[in-house]
């Protein structure tokens, strides 16, 4: 962001988002809400997985509500790879290897 927006500029795109889909978001706050208190059974202890997965997750599903759908991205051709074989395994690792040296 260019500039920090105050408490209405920020919460603008969301309002019209939640209301939309507020029966989504209702069900999405009860989810969070369960697994807030699921996390926090055992000393607290489980917040440490759920709270990250939690914030993870609800940026996504805002980007997913807030912000248009994208363009798909350009596939840029991949060349074609020529046979490998396991036995070259260990050797392809080492930047010396070059299988036209070999007889």
């Amino acid at each position: 962001m260019d500039f920090v927006p105050d408490g209405f500029r920020g919460s603008s795109p969301t309002t019209p988002a939640m209301q939309s889909v507020s029966g989504t978001m209702a069900l999405w706050g009860l989810i969070v809400a369960a697994a807030l208190a699921i996390g926090s059974l055992p000393l607290f202890v489980g917040l440490a997985v759920v709270i990250p997965v939690l914030g993870h997750s609800t940026w996504h599903l805002y980007r997913k509500v807030v912000v248009p759908d994208l363009p798909p991205r350009e596939t840029h051709p991949t060349p074609p790879k020529g046979r490998r074989y396991a036995a070259d395994f260990p050797a392809v690792l080492f930047p010396v290897y070059d299988k036209e040296t070999r007889p």
